[in-house]
């Protein structure tokens, strides 16, 4: 359920506005739109800081100037990507095949 949704206009050429609040008996949630891309913050996750500090320990014993972090976010990048593109093609084949 959402508790509260506020726009907060623009802060240092940064706009962030659609805030959601998502109040859970354990964790906390904040959804929010950050310059059109939307973004989950969630407090109290266990599992995640886990791994955060996995990846650091990574990204420490790799050096090169944050490599393994940088080719993190790349894979992530070009997945998603990916993901849009083949969802576009598959939408696409749907049409022919409905028609």
């Amino acid at each position: 359920r959402i508790a509260e949704t506020v726009d907060v206009g623009r802060v240092n050429s940064i706009k962030v506005d659609k805030i959601s609040f998502f109040p859970k008996p354990i964790e906390r949630e904040i959804s929010c739109s950050i310059n059109g891309i939307g973004v989950n913050i969630v407090a109290n996750r266990l599992d995640e800081l886990s791994m955060i500090g996995f990846l650091e320990e990574i990204d420490r014993h790799v050096g090169q100037d944050h490599l393994f972090k940088k080719s993190i976010i790349l894979v992530k990048g070009w997945m998603f990507s990916e993901h849009e593109r083949l969802r576009q093609v598959s939408g696409s084949v749907r049409n022919l095949v409905d028609h």
